[in-house]
């Protein structure tokens, strides 16, 4: 079966970028209607554009949405973030709507002021299904809304193009992740500290992606700690330069303060690469890294913990590729993208066929 989708969401992000093609790919005939600009083979884009600031603007962006909506007949309506495109969801009353909540979505729910977090309940409550990446996310979503528990259905890696690498003759920690506080890139550069000073013979290499606020004060620290002739900031990896990045790699560590939308999604895409990773045990990180199967997981700012577990993998060969092999293995068996479009289209077809049925009579 295949109908039209309409996408509610930015046409730059990665996540809508490869559902959008692999739908397309399936027969949809797949719309994203954007408030950014952009192209997707195969796929037409709508740029939304407000001309007017305010709440003007988002009335005009609505009355376009409810607009392009009524001219496409959409079979379904897939909202990404709540928060983020949720509001404009309101315009496609009449359409099944689905909406997948982020990671923003949760922080609203959990910590922001009182208006913003009772419209974004209303928006989450209308929607006919709730979609989150992780257990943890389902959870968090779950104890702030009536209701079922948000459906689980991760962003997958493709297994095709995330393959394992040869090991690099310098032994090298990767980590690519938006330089930001939350990003915890600096218990990793104290871990490093720590690392060389019990062995300052061991050679060891930091590559660190990622583009943010922090980078001035990351290199900084880098050079403050003697680390920097050791450290590589190499900016943003874009999503192509990603599988060559990693498979560069000896290990991938994530020294992460909380769970953030998308950052599952690099652990998965390291374990795919036969990478061992080694991670802060927060939210559905633990879903992804197993503790002692395909990696290990430490205590958030905690640079002592860090730099025992990167020890402990750089120093036995034999650990990383069992760690790596389990890895590869857990995201065939459960993050196989492809399997994780298959549950997608389910829930789409779904709603299709819980749609009221209507008739065309010929009346003479």
């Amino acid at each position: 079966m295949s109908g039209v989708l309409a996408l509610l969401a930015d046409v730059q992000d990665p996540a809508v970028i490869r559902g959008a093609s692999e739908m397309s790919r399936r027969g949809w005939r797949v719309h994203v209607l954007s408030l950014r600009m952009g192209g997707i083979p195969g796929v037409e884009v709508h740029a939304l554009m407000p001309r007017l600031a305010g709440q003007l603007g988002r009335a005009m962006v609505g009355r376009q949405i409810r607009g392009l909506l009524d001219q496409l007949q959409p079979d379904v309506v897939h909202v990404f973030g709540g928060s983020a495109y949720g509001a404009l969801a309101r315009h496609a009353d009449g359409y099944p709507v689905v909406i997948s909540v982020s990671s923003e979505d949760v922080r609203i729910l959990h910590h922001w002021e009182p208006f913003r977090r009772r419209e974004l309940i209303r928006t989450l409550s209308e929607a006919d299904r709730l979609l989150t990446p992780s257990y943890a996310m389902s959870h968090m979503v779950a104890t702030q809304l009536p209701g079922p528990k948000p459906e689980v259905i991760p962003f997958g890696v493709d297994l095709s193009r995330f393959t394992p690498g040869e090991e690099p003759e310098v032994p090298t920690i990767g980590c690519s992740l938006p330089l930001e506080p939350e990003g915890g890139q600096e218990y990793l550069l104290c871990a490093l500290r720590l690392i060389v000073q019990r062995n300052p013979d061991r050679p060891l290499r930091l590559v660190l992606g990622g583009e943010g606020a922090e980078l001035g004060a990351l290199d900084t620290l880098s050079r403050d700690l003697s680390m920097a002739t050791r450290t590589s900031f190499v900016g943003f990896i874009p999503p192509e330069e990603t599988p060559r990045f990693l498979r560069g790699l000896t290990l991938y560590v994530m020294p992460v303060l909380r769970d953030l939308e998308g950052y599952a999604q690099t652990a998965m895409e390291a374990a795919s690469c036969a990478l061992p990773v080694v991670a802060s045990w927060v939210g559905g990180l633990g879903e992804v890294v197993l503790d002692e199967v395909n990696g290990l997981l430490v205590p958030p700012k905690d640079p002592e913990s860090l730099a025992d577990a990167i020890e402990r993998l750089l120093d036995d060969s034999s650990l990383r590729a069992e760690m790596g092999a389990n890895g590869r293995s857990l995201i065939r068996g459960s993050y196989d993208w492809r399997q994780n479009a298959d549950q997608l289209e389910a829930l789409y077809q779904g709603l299709v066929e819980e749609q009221p049925q209507t008739h065309d009579y010929l009346i003479d």
